[in-house]
Parts: C-alpha cells; sequence; structure tokens
C-alpha cells in the first residue's frame, strides 16, 4: 500500500481537522480556513473536504499541507508522526516466501475440506432407503474415505498430510467425471 493510502485509511478528515484545530458541527460543518468567514460553508466529510464558499477542495492530506501551509510531503510526515502512522517497510524475501507458503497451505486446506463436505454428502445423498437396496458406488466411497479425511483434516499441517493432498485432487477428479457421468445419464 503507498504511503498516501495508508494515511488516508488511519486518519479521517474530521479527526484531522479537530487534531489541527477547526472546529465543526454534527452536521460536519466547519468555518472555511481559507477564507474569512461568519457562516460555516465548509463539510467536512470521512474521506474529503468542500467549501461551498471558496470550492476548496480536498483529501485529508491536502486539507493539512493547506491549514499548516507546507507541501504535501511535508504535510504526510506531519500526518505519520501526529497520528503516530509507522512508515511501511519493504518486505523481506522471507516475509515473502512464508506469505506465499501461506497461501498454497490455505489452498491445500481447502481441498481437504471440500472433499471431506463431499463425503459428507455423499453419505447423506446416496444412503440406501432400505436394507434390499443395491449400495450407491458413491455411498461406499464415502463410507471408506471419511474416517481419513476427519484424520487429514485434524492433522493438517503435517508433511505426510501435504502428499495425501495432492492424491485427493487427483481422486477428486474422477469423482467429478462420475458425477458429471451420472448428471448426463440422469
Amino acid at each position: 500500500m503507498i504511503r498516501a493510502e495508508r494515511i488516508k485509511e488511519a486518519v479521517t478528515v474530521p479527526m484531522a481537522a479537530e487534531y489541527y484545530g477547526l472546529r465543526s458541527s454534527r452536521q460536519g460543518f466547519c468555518c472555511c480556513p481559507f477564507h474569512a468567514e461568519k457562516t460555516p460553508s465548509c463539510k467536512l466529510n470521512k474521506e474529503y473536504f468542500y467549501c461551498f464558499g471558496c470550492q476548496e477542495h480536498g483529501d485529508v492530506i491536502n486539507l493539512v499541507a493547506q491549514v499548516l501551509d507546507v507541501s504535501v510531503g511535508e504535510a504526510m510526515r506531519q500526518l505519520e508522526n501526529d497520528f503516530h502512522i509507522a512508515p511501511e517497510s519493504k518486505p523481506s524475501k522471507e516475509r515473502i516466501m512464508k506469505k506465499c507458503e501461506k497461501r498454497d497451505e490455505n489452498a491445500e486446506y481447502r481441498v481437504l475440506n471440500r472433499y471431506y463436505k463431499r463425503l459428507k454428502r455423499y453419505l447423506a445423498e446416496n444412503a440406501p432407503q432400505s436394507s434390499e437396496e443395491e449400495l450407491d458406488e458413491l455411498f461406499v466411497y464415502a463410507q471408506q474415505h471419511i474416517s481419513f479425511a476427519e484424520y487429514l483434516l485434524e492433522s493438517f499441517g503435517r508433511e505426510d498430510v501435504q502428499q495425501e493432498v495432492k492424491r485427493i485432487e487427483f481422486e477428486s477428479k474422477e469423482l467429478d467425471a462420475i458425477e458429471k457421468m451420472r448428471r448426463i445419464a440422469g
């Protein structure tokens, strides 16, 4: 996130206006600091200000720059100091790698979770209605694999689980094909 965006996310126009001495009404109006007036005509919204008298407008950084009569860069520095906004540091290669690993880990967990939910659905939708009814192949598959799927979810993060995720991704594709054939046939 760029510096100006971080500042705007942390500090609203009304917060900065109050901090730098501009008093506003409950409706968010204040006397414009850029021209002499008796009746408030400057509207302070969360993200911007606008003066109906002189048509001056801008975001929180512009407001501070104009009120303090400094450059935009100095206004950003002032806002960072006054509102204790830490400068963003560049991410290290290690942080980037950890972020990528976390994203991959989340994707693997989603694969396992979808697989488990699919097995639960197979058990519910394909359960035999009577003892004479022939067992559905997806019901049997789910019966054989649901406990293992629960185990994988509970012990997620271990290396052996990550290997199983790849196998489950492959099996899920085969299950997709079976479901597709059933939809076409049925």
